[in-house]
């Protein structure tokens, strides 16, 4: 992950977030809900370790990002919850 980081930057999980989202806000709440708590799902995944720090086999690791970064990512990962929650709010309207 590190590694990854490294390469891409921050600016390239910040586009891919982005991208993520923008799919989000065009998904057919009625068909796609399940697809996107699966996205959020990864996403959460993936991006844990790099806001946080993660307890593993009784070792925690420091949040990977610097607080300025993690803020970015986090305010994205937020971006990406509320596009899902506010389908699948409209999915439940329609």
């Amino acid at each position: 992950m590190r590694a990854w980081i490294d390469q891409g930057g921050v600016p390239g999980l910040l586009a891919k977030l982005r991208e993520l989202g923008e799919s989000m806000w065009s998904r057919n709440p009625h068909h796609d809900i399940f697809s996107g708590h699966g996205v959020l799902s990864a996403v959460n995944r993936v991006c844990e370790p790099l806001l946080y720090r993660v307890r593993l086999a009784g070792d925690v690791s420091e949040p990977l990002l610097p607080e300025k970064e993690r803020w970015q990512v986090a305010r994205a990962v937020r971006s990406l919850e509320a596009a899902l929650h506010y389908m699948a709010a409209k999915g439940h309207r329609d």
